[in-house]
């Protein structure tokens, strides 16, 4: 998904409602910011892994949604 097509989806949302994601093991956080990142795909993921990964220096730039709760 982009930005564009996130802002469009959220624009039909009440902006009051709270932006979560999700918890470590269970449940749910509080969206704490935004990153910058560049990320490839990572094609040796496992089901339980993310299907992209950090790339350092290269790579997609993409905005990463940060929750700073451990």
């Amino acid at each position: 998904m982009t930005v564009a097509e996130l802002i469009e989806k959220l624009k039909a949302e009440n902006p009051s409602a709270r932006v979560v994601v999700r918890g470590y093991e269970d449940g749910f956080d509080d969206i704490d910011g935004i990153e910058r990142i560049a990320i490839v795909p990572n094609d040796e993921a496992k089901e339980w892994e993310g299907a992209f990964e950090v790339s350092v220096g290269c790579g997609e730039a993409s905005v990463f949604l940060v929750s700073r709760r451990p």
